[in-house]
């Protein structure tokens, strides 16, 4: 009440701003209908080719967004592929510890894969990494069996003949 001294101009401030408004609403009618479109009228809705063209990674789940794009949530969307596919994502998200935890995952994308399993082993020992020399042939090669020691001279005569033959 500081601006208006009494309320007699109150009111008379009232009528004034209400008169300009119902002019700037007619000025609004009267520009829609020149312009022959209704701003009451949503905006066209998202086809899913069209949403397919934006995103082509959502090709897989084509047909789920199809039925889910039907869901009242998204219904009344003009966005509603892509507010359903956002949806989609974040339910199937995996954090990455959780897929470091996932033996199939290791399995199929970690372990079949070379290159990361030569620089896993260079990264854990430089000499697991290198593949070893092999050694072949008989120099070097010990006996498994324990050596039968000759105890008479009969037995080392018997041992002596088994050896030649």
């Amino acid at each position: 009440m500081d601006k208006f001294n009494d309320y007699d101009k109150l009111l008379e401030s009232y009528n004034n701003l209400e008169k300009e408004f119902t002019k700037k609403c007619q000025q609004l009618s009267q520009l829609k209908n020149t312009s022959g479109t209704s701003l009451d009228e949503p905006p066209q809705a998202q086809t899913l080719q069209d949403f397919l063209a934006t995103f082509p990674e959502a090709q897989a789940y084509k047909e789920q967004l199809s039925q889910a794009v039907n869901n009242p949530q998204y219904s009344q969307s003009t966005d509603a592929y892509t507010r359903c596919y956002f949806d989609m994502l974040r339910q199937n998200y995996v954090s990455k510890e959780a897929l470091a935890q996932d033996e199939d995952f290791l399995q199929q994308y970690v372990l079949s894969n070379n290159d990361v399993v030569s620089k896993l082993l260079q990264k854990v020992s430089p000499s697991v990494a290198s593949t070893p020399t092999v050694i072949s042939g008989n120099a070097g090669a010990m006996s498994v069996a324990l050596p039968t020691r000759p105890k008479t001279i009969a037995e080392a005569s018997k041992l002596a003949q088994q050896f030649f033959n």
